[in-house]
């Protein structure tokens, strides 16, 4: 005669089994999210290295000595595509000496100055507010003054694109910063 189980022992060994691949699911999920957050870190350590290799001007001299750098140029530097790079850079900073930047306000298309060297945009930004900073309270410098001050250092934007970038550090014309004496 067959030693029969009790019902309840069957199910509870049934039980465990579902409970067992119940386990091995989230155990496999895990180690999947766990694989993804090291590829991720990879991702951005690699974009963060090719970023500091081509601002190391910047980092050492600050907004004034930023280099024009595309998501393209770091894409191809460190193989990957450029939407990863772009959603890598996604609101992640960088802290140095001189501030706090978001990491994807270091991607500047720039202008070409005398020399055929290419400008960041941001770096025209920064004299422009020097030359703003600098100014006469009693006779402030007008768009078209700031692009002969440019051009003076090699700099050669037109009146629109330093009203434009004048714009963007949300300076007022000169008109409405002049000061009475």
């Amino acid at each position: 005669k067959a030693v029969r189980t009790p019902a309840r022992a069957e199910q509870a060994r049934d039980a465990r089994g579902k409970d067992a691949a119940y386990l091995q699911q989230y155990l496999q999920e895990a180690q999947w999210l766990i694989s993804a957050l090291a590829s991720r870190q990879d991702t951005l350590m690699k974009v963060v290295q090719a970023v500091a290799v081509k601002q190391q001007r910047f980092l050492d001299q600050g907004p004034l000595a930023m280099q024009a750098m595309t998501l393209r140029e770091v894409a191809d530097s460190i193989g990957m595509h450029e939407s990863t790079v772009s959603r890598a850079c996604a609101g992640k900073y960088l802290a140095n000496p001189h501030g706090l930047f978001e990491l994807g306000r270091l991607f500047h298309s720039g202008v070409s100055d005398d020399s055929g060297q290419v400008q960041a945009a941001s770096a025209i930004q920064a004299r422009i507010a020097a030359f703003i900073k600098a100014e006469s309270p009693q006779k402030p410098l007008s768009d078209a003054r700031l692009e002969s001050l440019l051009a003076a250092q090699g700099l050669p934007v037109a009146r629109r694109t330093s009203a434009k970038y004048r714009e963007a550090l949300h300076i007022p014309p000169s008109p409405e910063r002049g000061r009475p004496a």
